[in-house]
């Protein structure tokens, strides 16, 4: 006799409401597949605890186990959204399955041999300061052979004062400075555009160097304006360009990679190498261009990192601060700014980093001296001061 098919279905969903369906071990009762009810520490997931969580494939499990081989443990859930094919919304899946563990290691102190150390040589020096201009940048190289270089220069006015008339101009007079051979604008912004004018009419420059990116802003245009009527040579950078002026330096073009809506991602970032010691200026590049920074591979370790952005919460990505594993941070950045610079939330990931930090709304003008080997950091009431 050959069942009746309805009866069949029926006896079959009384089993099922009822639980007298054998359960299958291996199944779980998530409703996505995952080898245990215990959370899973990312840390120490191996690629099989990995491919078995909820929108972790395959190749996804592969980049997070490269990823801590490359950068070491992850510090935070929220860092997993550095990984190429995981978002928000796979972090919301990914709730209450995975955690950080305690981390076991040496701090990043221990791990670090630091080249900071008294400079007594007079010769061949690399000189940066970094200028208290209020809530801006503007930085100043003079390298080993005596080439003289501008990274922006400042907002236009900070605490009553003109920032390019006031106090670039007579710093750099006051140095003997005679020439820029090179004037880099990361961005035209009003906090690094602002003092530029000043110094084009006062000193005279060989070459600028500019993002190219089309800000509409009439200190901008009286900028391009001041270049064409000297004829001083402009041009827009190169990814991976290579900056030949002094010998005994490599200046190398990290940034940007490609043209973005947001202008401080356009901001110029370069890395300026001299023997053993490194530095790395990036503007005001945002979370969008330290992502592009670190994929495009041009970020290396370096001793001091000017802090993107003023130390603000918009940049100092962690997969790029553990890329760049910079001894020292320099914030540039006003006393009491209106945009609450720096975030306290990044001087609490540079201080978990291990990572140095010298603030200009602080510790006033900064001052890097280096002999290719070491480097010592000097701190002078010059500029806006403390």
């Amino acid at each position: 006799m050959i069942p009746n098919p309805l009866k069949l279905i029926m006896l079959l969903l009384i089993l099922l409401s009822t639980n007298c369906l054998i359960r299958n071990p291996y199944i779980s009762s998530y409703p996505y597949p995952h080898i245990s009810d215990e959370r899973i520490d990312l840390n120490k997931a191996n690629y099989e605890q990995l491919i078995s969580l909820p929108g972790i494939g395959i190749k996804t499990a592969a980049h997070i186990l490269q990823y801590r081989k490359q950068y070491g443990y992850f510090n935070s859930l929220e860092e997993l959204t550095s990984i190429k094919g995981i978002g928000e919304a796979t972090l919301l899946r990914l709730e209450g399955l995975i955690y950080i563990g305690e981390i076991h290691s040496e701090s990043s102190d221990d791990l670090r041999e630091t080249k900071e150390a008294e400079i007594t040589s007079t010769d061949s020096l690399l000189i940066i300061t970094f200028l208290s201009v209020g809530q801006g940048d503007a930085t100043f190289i003079q390298t080993p052979e005596d080439y003289n270089i501008l990274i922006d220069a400042g907002p236009s006015s900070w605490e009553y004062k003109d920032i390019g008339k006031e106090v670039l101009v007579p710093f750099l007079l006051q140095k003997e400075i005679d020439t820029l051979d090179l004037l880099i604008l990361t961005h035209p912004h009003d906090d690094h555009i602002g003092g530029m004018l000043a110094v084009l009419e006062a000193i005279p420059v060989k070459l600028v160097l500019d993002s190219g990116f089309p800000y509409p802003s009439l200190l901008y245009e009286d900028f391009l304006s001041i270049i064409e009527q000297k004829e001083i040579e402009i041009r827009k950078p190169n990814i991976a360009e290579q900056i030949d002026l002094d010998e005994k330096i490599r200046i190398i073009i990290i940034s940007p990679a490609k043209k973005y809506e947001n202008c401080n991602d356009n901001s110029i970032s370069l890395w300026l190498e001299y023997n053993q010691i490194s530095f790395l200026f990036t503007g005001d590049a945002e979370l969008t261009a330290e992502k592009d920074m670190l994929n495009n591979g041009l970020l290396v370790p370096t001793s001091i990192l000017q802090a993107p952005h003023h130390g603000s919460i918009t940049s100092s990505f962690l997969p790029f601060l553990k890329a760049v594993q910079p001894e020292v941070a320099i914030i540039s950045c006003g006393k009491n700014n209106a945009f609450g610079h720096p975030s306290e939330e990044i001087i609490k990931r540079y201080e978990e980093l291990g990572i140095n930090i010298y603030r200009t709304d602080l510790d006033g003008t900064i001052i890097v001296i280096s002999d290719g080997e070491h480097y010592q950091i000097r701190k002078q009431e010059m500029g806006i001061g403390k």
